[in-house]
């Protein structure tokens, strides 16, 4: 009894220290943690705290959890000094890389708070307000969005198709349009295209595979960002990849005792399925109840057989006790902008999060369908006993569609102010999001919001 207690400790302190997992790997890398050091392998995972190190010809792709995807290119270092994905107010990470080169797409933290999300190098740190950047210790190009550059106590805004030069011991240069030269020169610290003859990388270059390194056509605007690694190869292609390593590495006496103990216990031998002792001619082998049409579903009642939460009626819902907080279905907001007709929807909410001393107001209009897609607004609230208030207008294009997880949000850049959110439940019922740079003297702060639809 004690070893199996101290077997469960073990597993549950792993278990919530995994805060990433490695989803690719060329070369050699390794992970200092604590006082010891380990040799890294694909499908290994992340612990806060962590510093992984790439060696020569090497680079490595971690997935966190939040699906930040974070590349380091050869001889290049991440310290992974802060992570925290519990909740959407509390979410932050910080992220050190301070030899070499590195790849960002950003995640749900960038989403929900990115004031929240850093990543330093030697000589400047980063900022968010897009979901893709990269760079080495002097460059830093945005490729989606806008970041922000502090280094000298001066802070310079870095926006899609441009670029910043920093140094060790000056301030930073000003933004400028992507170099092509100094582009590919960090881009070659990214891919290890010098391999030698006796090297061989452990991904597939096949342009007819699907781990190739496809063209992102987010950029194709841009003749310089154009090959970019895409989220799509560089974050989700693992997934099948990482549950057969799985299934792989599952203790067989383990899966052979559990197939022994359904077989012995099936009264009818000859039924064709063991597990269904009632019914021998049952179609669905593997459903502990033969006349649920859904036989992968763990409760047959359950109209949503995919849901890891067979009683929850929203099954992409990641908060299973709340219908509300279940993302609006894509068809749906789709069909609305596609219409021949405008529709109007109008939304009234209020602030919430860190130092919110009044929570003010916030009202939104949508203009969606009939060739429309505008967004138009206001908002008051007070931060740290400081009012703020100003207009929201987006003049087209305010609901655009995220690729990396096909989910569609609304934008709005009023000067400098940003408001980003989603729709949430069925009919597209309510709205939360967040506003960032409404503070020129702190341009990292953000405060949360969420208005529900008026009749």
């Amino acid at each position: 009894m004690k070893k199996l207690f101290i077997i469960l400790f073990m597993f549950s302190t792993m278990l919530f220290a995994n805060i990433g997992t490695i989803t690719l790997l060329e070369g050699e890398a390794y992970v200092q943690r604590k006082a010891d050091t380990f040799k890294l392998n694909f499908g290994d995972k992340i612990n806060e705290k962590d510093r992984i190190e790439t060696k020569v010809n090497s680079k490595i792709q971690i997935t966190f959890i939040d699906n930040t995807i974070i590349t380091i290119g050869k001889e290049s270092s991440l310290d992974v000094e802060e992570y925290l994905f519990s909740n959407n107010q509390n979410a932050s990470s910080n992220f050190s890389v301070t030899k070499g080169a590195f790849h960002v797409i950003t995640g749900q933290i960038g989403k929900v708070n990115p004031s929240k999300f850093k990543l330093k190098t030697k000589n400047a740190s980063i900022g968010i307000r897009g979901t893709e950047f990269l760079g080495d210790q002097t460059r830093v190009f945005c490729a989606s969005g806008a970041i922000f550059v502090e280094s000298f106590g001066e802070i310079r805004e870095v926006t899609n198709g441009n670029y910043i030069n920093t140094f060790e011991n000056q301030i930073p240069s000003q933004s400028m349009p992507t170099d092509t030269k100094e582009f590919e020169e960090v881009d070659s610290q990214l891919n290890t295209n010098s391999l030698s003859n006796n090297q061989t990388p452990n991904f597939n270059t096949d342009q007819s595979s699907p781990l190739a390194l496809n063209n992102n056509p987010a950029n194709n605007d841009n003749p310089i960002l154009v090959n970019i690694d895409s989220h799509e190869t560089w974050g989700y292609w693992n997934n099948s990849i990482s549950d057969e390593k799985n299934l792989a590495t599952l203790d067989k006496g383990i899966v052979e005792k559990i197939s022994k103990n359904n077989s012995s216990s099936d009264p009818n031998p000859s039924d064709p399925n063991p597990s269904d002792p009632s019914d021998p001619s049952d179609p669905n082998p593997s459903d502990p109840n033969p006349s649920d049409p859904n036989p992968s579903d763990p409760n047959p009642s359950d109209p949503n057989p995919s849901d890891p939460n067979p009683s929850d009626p929203n099954p992409s819902d990641p908060n299973p006790s709340d219908p509300a907080s279940t993302l609006t279905d894509l068809t749906y907001i789709q069909n609305l902008l596609n219409g021949s007709s405008t529709t109007t929807l109008n939304y009234l909410g209020s602030f919430f999060g860190e130092n919110i001393t009044n929570v003010g107001s916030i009202e939104l209009y949508f203009d969606i369908g009939g060739h429309t897609n505008f967004l138009y607004g206001s908002y008051s609230f007070e931060h740290s006993n400081n009012e703020y208030n100003g207009e929201i207008f987006n003049s087209g294009s305010a609901l655009n569609l995220d690729s990396r997880d096909n989910t569609m949000f609304f934008e709005s850049m009023s000067g400098d102010t940003r408001v980003y959110g989603q729709f949430y439940g069925s009919n597209m019922d309510s709205v939360k999001g967040n506003i960032s740079n409404f503070d020129p003297t702190n341009i990292y702060e953000s405060v949360n919001f969420s208005a529900n639809k008026q009749p």
